[in-house]
This record gives C-alpha cells, sequence and structure tokens, in this order.
C-alpha cells in the first residue's frame, strides 16, 4: 500500500522546476525545507489530503500500520531526490546478487536458501521498493521529447 500511495504522490503539486532552482530562487518551499526541497512538499501535501476525512485511505488499518505505511511512504517519496540517487545506485549494486537470486527462486515456486550474509531482507525489499519509485520517477526523462512533451 505504501508504495501505491507514494507512487501516487512523489510528483503531488510538482511546480515543473527542480530543487537548485528553488533553492537559488529562495523561494517558500525552499526556506521551508533546507534539503530535499520538492520532495519534502510532495510528501506534505500528500499527508495533507490523506488527513482529509474523506481522503483517508487508511482509516480501517492499525495505528502500528498506520506508521508503518506512512513511514514507507516518506522513505519513498524522499528517494525520489536526484541528490541520493547514487546511494541508492550503490546499495541496490551491493545487494544486486541477492535480490536477483531471491527473485529467481520465487517466480521458479523454489524454495529461497541463503545463508545469514545473503539473505534477502526487510532492507532489500525497501531497496527493491525504492528502485521502482525511481524507474518511475526517471521514465519521463528516457522517452522520445515529443512522447514526454505530451506528459
Amino acid at each position: 500500500m505504501a508504495l501505491m500511495i507514494a507512487s501516487l504522490c512523489h510528483d503531488i503539486d510538482h511546480p515543473g522546476l527542480n530543487n537548485t532552482f528553488l533553492e537559488k530562487a529562495a523561494t517558500r518551499a525552499a526556506r521551508m525545507h533546507r534539503k530535499s526541497i520538492l520532495e519534502n512538499h510532495h510528501l506534505a501535501q500528500a499527508m495533507f489530503i490523506l488527513s482529509k476525512r474523506e481522503c483517508d485511505i487508511l482509516v480501517n488499518v492499525t495505528e502500528e500500520q498506520e506508521e508503518f505505511i506512512i513511514t514507507h511512504v516518506r522513505d519513498l517519496i524522499m528517494a525520489t531526490d536526484l541528490a541520493v540517487h547514487a546511494l541508492v545506485l550503490k546499495r541496490l549494486s551491493e545487494r544486486k546478487k541477492v535480490i536477483f537470486k531471491y527473485f529467481k527462486c520465487v517466480t521458479k515456486d523454489k524454495q529461497f536458501k541463503s545463508n545469514d550474509k545473503d539473505s534477502f531482507s526487510q532492507e532489500d525489499v525497501e531497496l527493491v521498493m525504492i528502485s521502482l519509485m525511481k524507474c518511475s520517477d526517471l521514465s519521463n526523462e528516457v522517452r522520445a521529447h515529443a512522447l514526454a512533451n505530451i506528459w
């Protein structure tokens, strides 16, 4: 659910400018958020919408589940900041063999066997979700210019 919410909200109310421009222009958003200006703005907008009674899709989850989901939504949206792109790539590079091995086993209905060092962890789950977010966030940049302009 966190991935779905984050993917819907990661660019909500985007002004069409980047963090560097907002910072240099000394915008209100830049004064409010010193780092990850746009990502913090998108997160704030998402939380504002979710706080409305008519938009509270988390109304039937427990408090613990809601905290878990919101924490992941935050982490996923913040991961779309290109300033952390290299860090995400480094983590993905370090864990790619374990992640690939896990998904290869799962897709073939096999038991995933590993030692502690190579076990598929909750951190790996989060890394895969972050990677999916980054792929969707960057997808427009790899489209042909004519198609990207339509979007």
